[in-house]
């Protein structure tokens, strides 16, 4: 079992941007993704995901992605 946690940039256009408890609770529907909380400072969101192997990783990553108000993310692979 991998697991990572994926650093969240939302986006602050105002055109793009949606409320940070709606875009938690649609990242937390995504099967595989564990926890999602909002953070203080240059990091908007952090995630927790666990996948049986890299390929369904990377899915769950790019399904994050597609989130409305995801800017970016940036995955850190856990060292088992």
């Amino acid at each position: 079992m991998l697991k990572a946690y994926v650093l969240l940039k939302f986006h602050k256009d105002p055109s793009k941007a949606f409320p940070i408890q709606e875009i938690l609770k649609e990242l937390k529907m995504i099967q595989g993704v564990k926890e999602a909380h909002a953070l203080f400072g240059d990091i908007d969101g952090i995630a927790l995901i666990e996948a049986q192997n890299p390929k369904l990783l990377t899915a769950i990553v790019q399904q994050m992605s597609s989130v409305p108000g995801i800017e970016r993310t940036d995955t850190r692979i856990v060292v088992p």
